[in-house]
């Protein structure tokens, strides 16, 4: 009796405190608008009504002469929905041990707390979707008979549109039925766990009172975006899918888009970008909608590990590469997937985190009492028999019985579904990356279309459920064109083409021109560079007859010199400069050093001599292709020794 008295009191207590607080803040919210009150009525002031603002004013601006008024195509489609009531439930899958000293054990099926890479992070969702579908289909009693009652994240999170009933019911999966879902003989368990406040409705979405379009239920959003991309997740042989914001397509051409090849073992996938947001609708409130943007990303070729290294480093595989090219071929294997194609676990990815100095018949391993090569392992184990054995090997990143597994670059397989880090961008991939990526409005308006057809809203089945739909046509609003402005040359002015471009008069000079007096030409020596010295003294010359067409007061170089391209040799390049009085120095910078760039700038603070590097590739534009290019060269000198190439004339304008 004591005890139940005690739980009494505690509760009333409880109720009370409760209670005190929210009459406090009351309180004090009365207060604070009793001050307000009292100092409009000081000031002779009263509240008006509540009205909403016209933006058009702000937001069309001024008319001016020369604009132009346009009706603007957007990206974003409204997301229509009805009352709904959906149930969110936290999902486990795990995999219970049934042989060796774990057996009876029970782990998680994808461990949360491992770091996973591409390829892992797409196999574990599609394993995870498969492994839901062969329990709903088992298990009627709890998920009923209808699998579109369902809405699933491929992780933990499950969204239905029934209650679940009863959730204590033990479910799971033997050896072959884990096979013949996602063919790993393996036994399962499925627990659902039905979390605090587990219901709301879709239409939640639209009471919220914030005017802040960022405050809005992040749940439901979460939910919408999962819904309006489940048709995607449910077809993996026609999308892979990192989350639930991004797709690319398997099959690009189905979807009006092209693979562009950037070579070496790369190319550009193409797919879709999906976000919900908030966006602002009939009296200031926050409506959902779809944004929705064509994607393109480079990825890694599936294709033989070796081939890809031998494109990647231009070397034929009979050859060898030197210590640069090994530095290059690390970063490019390091966090790479693999799969072998030797021995029986040919479906188990390999983390890779880089290569070996040593080659296959240099690189020893303790097998059945004896120190062999790798390249005799391989024979004796699997009966194989290296090709090129005089590659470095590949190192794998998870250590089997405390050290670090080798493996031939031939016997591997690049895994699907990997993306390029920056690191492993070349200056080349960034412009085939740039030259695919700018398209014309018309041809990006086509895009956006064909990826919201990607979708399928129309016909996914959990939508239509749900009362969720996506108009069509996307949201065009009112805008203006800006008339351009002009520029202007020390000798005349420019209007803008009808195409929007400004294109420099050949005998155009600069608004201000730069002064210069003794500045040197330095040509960077580095190995396997194929162009010559005279080719760069030539370059020169065109440089400094370009100067002079545009207006800049410079003298001939004082020096035109060759320095091996290492830090000692460049520092004294640029002592020589500053002891001659040196104010600018142009570099010919082979294509070829990707070190050497940051120390010539840091070099430039030190010395305090203004440098300009131009790369080789450039330079054989110029002198063989581009000629325009050698005006953007010039034009950047000018600004950087103190010039203003133009001015911007603006007619019309209110200040």
């Amino acid at each position: 009796m004591s005890s139940e008295a005690s739980t009494s009191s505690n509760t009333t207590a409880a109720n009370v405190s409760s209670s005190m607080q929210q009459q406090t803040r009351a309180d004090e919210k009365d207060d604070a608008g009793r001050q307000c009150m009292a100092t409009l009525n000081r000031l002779g002031l009263e509240p008006g009504d509540q009205v909403t603002f016209n933006k058009e004013y702000a937001t069309r601006g001024i008319i001016r002469n020369g604009d132009t008024l346009v009706k603007l195509s957007t990206n974003i489609f409204d997301l229509q929905t009805t009352a709904c009531d959906v149930f969110q439930y936290h999902i486990e899958f795990e995999k219970v041990c049934e042989n060796g000293p774990y057996a009876g054990k029970s782990f998680p099926f994808v461990d949360p707390s491992r770091r996973s890479y591409d390829y892992t992070t797409v196999k574990n969702r599609q394993w995870h979707g498969k492994l839901l579908t062969a329990f709903i289909n088992k298990y009627p009693n709890v998920f009923g008979n209808d699998p579109d009652h369902f809405c699933y994240d491929c992780a933990t999170t499950l969204y239905s549109l029934v209650e679940l009933v009863p959730l204590e019911t033990p479910m799971f999966l033997t050896k072959d039925e884990t096979a013949a879902a996602i063919h790993i003989p393996v036994k399962i368990t499925l627990t659902v766990k039905k979390p605090e406040n587990n219901v709301f409705n879709v239409r939640d979405l639209m009471k919220n009172k914030s005017l802040d379009l960022s405050e809005q239920p992040l749940h439901i959003l979460r939910f919408l975006e999962l819904a309006t991309s489940r048709h995607a997740s449910l077809h993996p042989e026609h999308y892979a899918m990192f989350d639930a914001k991004k797709t690319y397509f398997m099959k690009p051409q189905e979807h009006g888009f092209d693979i562009v090849d950037l070579k070496r073992g790369k190319y550009l996938a193409a797919g879709a970008s999906k976000t919900v947001a908030c966006i602002e609708g009939s009296k200031n409130k926050g409506v959902p909608a779809l944004v929705i943007d064509s994607k393109k990303t480079p990825f890694f070729h599936s294709m033989n590990l070796l081939q890809m290294l031998c494109a990647s480093a231009n070397v034929g595989p009979e050859e060898t590469v030197n210590g640069d090219q090994l530095l290059d071929l690390v970063s490019l294997v390091n966090h790479l997937e693999v799969l072998p194609i030797y021995g029986n676990r040919k479906t188990t990815s390999i983390l890779l985190s880089g290569l070996t100095q040593s080659d296959a018949n240099r690189t020893f391993i303790e097998y059945n009492d004896a120190k062999i090569s790798i390249a005799q392992y391989f024979f004796q184990r699997y009966g194989i028999a290296l090709n090129y054995p005089h590659w470095p090997l590949a190192t794998g990143a998870k250590k089997v019985e405390g050290c670090k597994p080798y493996f031939p670059l031939e016997l591997l397989v690049v895994a699907e579904f990997q993306r390029i880090g920056n690191a492993n961008i070349t200056s080349v991939d960034i412009a085939n990356i740039v030259r695919a990526c700018a398209v014309a409005p018309a041809t990006k308006d086509h895009e956006i279309l064909n990826c919201y057809e990607s979708f399928s809203f129309a016909i996914d089945p959990f939508m239509k459920k749900a009362g969720i739909s996506v108009v069509k046509e996307p949201l065009k609003v009112p805008a203006r064109v800006l008339k351009a402005p002009q520029i202007r040359y020390a000798n005349g002015t420019l209007c803008p083409e009808s195409n929007g471009k400004w294109r420099l008069p050949k005998q155009a000079k600069y608004e201000i021109c730069a002064t210069l007096k003794r500045w040197l030409g330095i040509f960077l020596i580095v190995p396997n560079e194929r162009m010559a010295f005279e080719e760069f003294v030539a370059f020169v010359q065109r440089f400094y007859e370009e100067c002079g067409i545009r207006g800049l007061q410079i003298d001939e170089p004082y020096d035109l010199r060759q320095v091996v391209c290492d830090a000692e040799n460049i520092e004294a390049a640029f002592r020589f400069a500053r002891d001659e009085g040196c104010e600018y120095i142009l570099f010919g910078h082979s294509d070829r050093d990707t070190k050497f760039h940051s120390f010539i700038k840091s070099m430039e603070r030190k010395y305090e001599v203004i440098t300009q590097c131009v790369k080789t590739k450039t330079v054989y534009n110029i002198m063989e292709q581009s000629p325009v290019s050698l005006e953007n060269i010039v034009a950047k000198a000018n600004v950087k020794l103190g010039g203003l190439n133009h001015s911007v004339v603006l007619a019309d304008f209110p200040f």
